[in-house]
């Protein structure tokens, strides 16, 4: 699943990240968050599976720019996901690295 920032997120950055130069969406989008999840038949199945489970991504986005967790959003919902993130499920990924896969937060 990709996870693309919007801009109510970065200003949400912005207002966290006083004295520093202020962050714009472009920088943001040109490094998207990349999630490995559950095997699915089709987009509903992913967009399913987001629903469930936005909190937990919601969280690692959050996390990579700011760990004080007094400063997030304190009702993380499904819609205010939706305002501050676009996501795209990609139903076939293909792994050609000879390496295993390990797992680096969460």
């Amino acid at each position: 699943m990709l996870i693309l920032p919007k801009q109510p997120f970065v200003d949400w950055i912005n207002k966290l990240e006083t004295g520093a130069p202020p962050l714009r969406l472009a920088e943001l989008t040109k490094d998207p968050s990349l999630y490995l999840i559950p095997e699915f038949d089709d987009e509903a199945g992913g967009r399913a599976y987001l629903r469930e489970s936005f909190d937990a991504l919601f969280k690692e986005e959050l996390a990579a720019w700011w760990t004080d967790e007094s400063g997030w959003p304190r009702k993380r919902t499904f819609p205010l996901f939706k305002k501050w993130f676009d996501y795209q499920c990609f139903p076939l990924i293909q792994d050609l690295a000879s390496g295993r896969v390990s797992r680096t937060s969460g």
